[in-house]
Formats: structure tokens, C-alpha cells, sequence
């Protein structure tokens, strides 16, 4: 059986620069990716009967990028949801040593109702796309 793996360098690092601020970071205690907290948003949403617009990645082109579609196909994009299930969704992300929920709303840029990027080979399946926007976020 081999050694146990002890932890140095830039792991070690890492390790108890998190240990210092609490777990922060951590699987388990992610840290909120733009102060927008998961838990008080969908209870928000939930409270008003809205559906949750990320105003920091807003559903029109600053979220597409400026010139990565030409004037006329992005007149044509349409934001759809996909479900009426959603009102944001979270995802975590490992970025510099350090877990981040990242939220965001379920509009996914359509042309014709068909997805503009990713997309999967089943029409009804949508979580590539929604990884893809939050991870662009």
C-alpha cells in the first residue's frame, strides 16, 4: 500500500489560506460569484411569482459578445426559457484554488427556436447550455 499523500507547495497553499477565512471556498462552502446568493434569490423569486433575470448577464448582446454575430442574426436572436421550472439555477465552479456558485437565469439565446451555441443531439435537453452560460459568465 502505497504512502499517504500529504498535501505541500501550492496545495498546501491553497489549503490553509481557506482554513484562515473559515472554509470559505470550499466544496461545501462555495464562495458567491458576483455577491449573488443562490438561496435569497430563489426565495425571492419564489415569494414574488417571478422569474429571476441575472442583471449581470443580462439576455441580449453583452451577454453574446459585441461582433460575434453580425447585426442582422442578432436582430433575429430570440431569449427563450426553457422550462417553466426555473427561476435561476446554480452551478459551482473551481477558479484559482477555490469553489464559486455561480447563478444564473434559464434564457438561453435562440434563432428560430433552436439554440445559437451549444446544443445537445435531444431537443428537450438544455443543461450543456446552461452550463456553457454560466461558465461564459
Amino acid at each position: 500500500m502505497p504512502p499517504p499523500v500529504v498535501p505541500h507547495g501550492m496545495i498546501l497553499k491553497v489549503m490553509n489560506e481557506r482554513n484562515m477565512k473559515g472554509g470559505m471556498g470550499s466544496d461545501t462552502n462555495p464562495l458567491t460569484f458576483m455577491d449573488q446568493d443562490y438561496n435569497l434569490l430563489q426565495d425571492y423569486c419564489l415569494k414574488t411569482r417571478q422569474k429571476f433575470v441575472d442583471e449581470f448577464f443580462p439576455p441580449d448582446v453583452r451577454s453574446i459578445g459585441e461582433g460575434l454575430l453580425t447585426p442582422e442574426v442578432m436582430a433575429r436572436v430570440e431569449w427563450i426559457r426553457p422550462t417553466v421550472l426555473f427561476f435561476c439555477l446554480n452551478l459551482q465552479f473551481w477558479r484559482f484554488g477555490k469553489w464559486y456558485d455561480v447563478v444564473v437565469d434559464d434564457k438561453l439565446p435562440t434563432i428560430n427556436r433552436q439554440l445559437i451555441f451549444v446544443k445537445s443531439k435531444t431537443f428537450y435537453e438544455f443543461w450543456p447550455a446552461l452550463l456553457e452560460k454560466a461558465y461564459a459568465k
